[in-house]
């Protein structure tokens, strides 16, 4: 939705660059994703349309700030994945409780597998991409921020020690920037959870590698030599500059975390799961779909009447 709140005449240079992000975010939204401002951002550079500095960055984020008060992009294609409002859930009365709950049903579909794996990302403003690819296939995803807190990782130890225990190997999928950080952080969550679980612990960096740099063409940026771990970087990588997670597609994200995972999956192990599952969903719906016969058949002392909105 475009919506002008703000009426501001933008200087040609400016208005063709909004001009550019409109037609960008336009085309990710037909394809179902939203942007980041920093996702957008490396779009521009990808297309040699801005320089890939911090300035040009902070620069964006201003004009495209004022391009969607002045009605230029629209406001649902740029999102904000990390300050998001939390509320307690809440229903009309039990029987739109029924509906909504009635397709979410699941079960365990990875018991029988011979491997466990989790989706460890890198950012928050990239988990709705890792959700995207790891809820169809119930696959659970967090993001670690880098290294991981001593808090998230000790329960990570402790979801790893039931797999072990189930006769499961752990595996540890994971993205990060190909940066000093970034490159590092793999090592070290593998070492720790090994530590913690006493066990190996297999870990697979799925991006951002050397070869999806030079296949999707990322643009460079200079690394920051006054970070401790940037020697080792330069000796491993033979490079100074570092490459950002986010300058992927955001399509090519989705699809690297689900070749990621059916890599580890057996899917002949995973349907009769899937099909109980779809099972139960039915029984469920069926249930939602009778609502007003059953609640006719049980005590009203033990069905609550919510007020109708008629009523209020």
């Amino acid at each position: 939705m475009k919506r002008c709140y703000r009426p501001i005449r933008f200087k040609e240079k400016t208005a063709a660059l909004l001009a550019e992000c409109d037609a960008i975010c336009t085309m990710y939204a037909e394809k179902g994703y939203t942007l980041t401002d920093r996702q957008l951002f490396y779009q521009l550079v990808v297309r040699n349309r801005i320089e890939n500095m911090v300035r040009a960055y902070k620069n964006l984020c201003v004009v495209v700030s004022d391009g969607r008060y002045a009605g230029v992009i629209d406001w649902e294609h740029i999102t904000d994945h990390v300050r998001v409002l939390q509320q307690t859930p809440r229903w009309q009365d039990v029987e739109d409780f029924v509906n909504v709950v009635a397709p979410q049903f699941n079960l365990d579909t990875w018991q029988d597998q011979p491997y466990r794996p989790e989706v460890w990302i890198e950012k928050d403003a990239l988990i709705e991409l890792a959700a995207e690819a790891c809820d169809p296939l119930d696959v659970p995803y967090i993001a670690v921020k880098a290294y991981g807190s001593t808090s998230s990782l000790w329960e990570a130890k402790k979801r790893f020690s039931e797999y072990i225990r189930n006769g499961q190997v752990p595996v540890i999928l994971h993205l990060g920037d190909h940066d000093c950080t970034g490159a590092d952080c793999s090592r070290l969550l593998r070492e720790r959870m090994e530590l913690l679980t006493g066990e190996a612990v297999e870990l697979r960096r799925l991006a951002l590698n050397a070869d999806q740099i030079e296949k999707y063409e990322l643009p460079p940026q200079m690394g920051k030599q006054s970070d401790p771990r940037f020697k080792g970087y330069v000796e491993k990588y033979k490079t100074k500059f570092v490459w950002e997670l986010d300058a992927l597609a955001p399509d090519v994200i989705v699809r690297i975390i689900e070749d990621g995972i059916r890599q580890v999956m057996s899917e002949e192990l995973r349907q009769p799961y899937v099909a109980a599952a779809v099972e139960g969903r039915e029984l469920l719906q069926a249930v939602s779909d009778k609502w007003p016969e059953l609640k006719r058949l049980v005590s009203k002392s033990t069905i609550v009447d919510f007020p109708s909105k008629e009523q209020d």
